[in-house]
């Protein structure tokens, strides 16, 4: 049965919340080595996690809110303008390299 949100209802969810969503991926490059973060935006509150994630492909079928599954079919595209994945790439084996994608809501302080 179909149903209808009331007029009242769709007003309440239009309304801005002041929150915006992220996704951010940390990847150990190096076996034993540290992490590297990368976000889909810059996030002011934290210059390490770089901003260069172009976009993620294949996760909506591998989300698993029960985190019992894992998966190696997620394709990822970074912006290397600075050449630092390429370096990694040159120097590293990245091959099986664990990678975990997290997803938030994080407040835009540029809200009004």
């Amino acid at each position: 049965m179909a149903r209808n949100i009331s007029a009242t209802a769709l007003a309440n969810l239009m309304q801005p919340t002041g929150l915006e969503p992220v996704n951010i991926l940390r990847i150990q490059w190096v076996k034993d080595g540290g992490y590297y973060f990368y976000a889909d935006r810059n996030i002011q509150e934290n210059p390490d996690i770089k901003g260069t994630l172009l976009s993620i492909d294949g996760l909506e079928s591998v989300l698993n809110i029960d985190k019992n599954i894992s998966t190696t079919s997620v394709k990822i595209v970074l912006d290397d303008i600075d050449s630092s994945v390429k370096n990694i790439f040159n120097y590293n084996d990245i091959n099986n390299r664990p990678v975990v994608i997290y997803q938030a809501f994080i407040e835009k302080l540029d809200f009004p």
